[in-house]
């Protein structure tokens, strides 16, 4: 008898004991807000990099997203072939 049966069983169907194995709604709030978070990082980061005169040109910022996402060890290909097909502009991580 699993836990849930348990409970069930014994009349309770809701409140913090109750366990049903679905996300609760501010475990998913949560979950929401931290990848809106990381939807603005990239800017914020251009923006004070900017502001302090440390602007990156575009093969430190490939290189840095290489670094950041493991890109080479992830899909098997070395920096300069990660630049070749952004530049052909055939890099999409999702499909790689």
């Amino acid at each position: 008898m699993s836990l849930a049966s348990a409970l069930k069983a014994q009349g309770l169907t809701r409140g913090p004991v109750y366990a049903t194995g679905i996300m609760k709604g501010y475990e998913a709030a949560r979950m929401i807000a931290d990848f809106k978070a990381q939807e603005t990082i990239k800017s914020m980061t251009d923006r004070v990099l900017q502001e302090n005169g440390c602007e990156l040109d575009r093969v430190e910022k490939l290189g840095v997203y290489f670094e950041h996402h493991n890109v080479g060890s992830r899909y098997g290909i070395t920096f300069q072939d990660f630049v070749d097909r952004v530049d052909r502009g055939t890099w999409d991580p999702y499909l790689a």
